[in-house]
């Protein structure tokens, strides 16, 4: 996916030098007819730049989020709540700090701010892994707020399917 958006920006700016050519051969060559010509192709000109500049921006914020997730993922804090969900020690503040890290960023893959391929590899078999073992407090939570969880849910499953990873068996 990132790939793709790479060669939409660069097509873009190709396009933009292209029309940026254009557009310095229409002034140098300015006759009294051709000025509506010119303010179209430097309108177009306009609008294509801020599209490339809109996508360069989203590149460097998924770019961002990548680096924040590696990083937030890789603190004492969170190690301790992973660690204590992985052995089935975890208490509910545990849990609910384990699954709110998540819930964040399956909230950002389901905008489209961060790319799911992340997740391929140990990253993800660890949160489908350890998924089962949230089952439970999932569960109870959902008692009270049906709503509870529903990005980390949603990126456990998509994370199953994508990258064909299923929980483990106890």
């Amino acid at each position: 996916m990132a790939l793709k958006r790479t060669r939409i920006l660069i097509v873009a700016v190709l396009a933009c030098l292209l029309l940026d050519t254009a557009l310095f051969t229409l002034l140098i060559h300015h006759q009294a007819g051709r000025s509506l010509t010119a303010g179209l192709f430097a309108g177009l000109f306009g609008a294509l730049q801020w599209l490339v500049g809109i996508a360069r921006e989203r590149e460097r914020s998924t770019w961002e989020a990548i680096q924040a997730y590696y990083t937030e993922g890789d603190t004492s804090e969170f190690r301790r709540y992973r660690q204590a969900v992985r052995d089935g020690t975890a208490s509910d503040d545990d849990m609910a700090a384990y699954l709110n890290f998540y819930e964040k960023w399956g909230l950002l893959v389901r905008s489209g701010y961060l790319p799911l391929d992340v997740f391929d590899g140990s990253s993800g078999a660890s949160i489908v892994a350890m998924s089962g073992n949230l089952d439970d407090f999932i569960s109870r939570q959902m008692k009270r707020n049906p709503r509870y969880a529903t990005s980390y849910r949603w990126l456990v499953h998509h994370i199953q399917y994508q990258f064909r990873v299923s929980v483990p068996t106890r």
